[in-house]
């Protein structure tokens, strides 16, 4: 790997463990995660208490790369509707 890839690599690393830890700081740490919910569902709050932490506490600074934080479903939707606007179709 290119070392300037690990190296950025690294700094977004860095970067949402800050996030996160701030976040806790705050004293937002409670995920409330419902008796019922079993398998994938039951990750689903911790996902979005972690997407925003991160949007809202991530280090805005010319030392750490900008990102884009997405839920696994908004990550899909924007390939599918990018691939869409460069003229991609589903082949049947």
């Amino acid at each position: 790997m290119d070392k300037s890839i690990a190296k950025t690599i690294t700094k977004v690393k860095e970067g949402i463990l800050e996030a996160l830890k701030k976040e806790i700081k705050k004293g937002n740490c409670s995920i409330n995660i419902g008796r019922r919910a079993s398998g994938s569902a039951s990750g689903l709050p911790f996902e979005e208490w972690a997407k925003n932490a991160i949007e809202n506490n991530y280090p805005v600074s010319r030392d750490f790369p900008k990102i884009r934080v997405y839920l696994q479903e908004e990550f899909l939707k924007e390939v599918v509707d990018t691939l869409k606007s460069r003229g991609y179709q589903i082949q049947r």
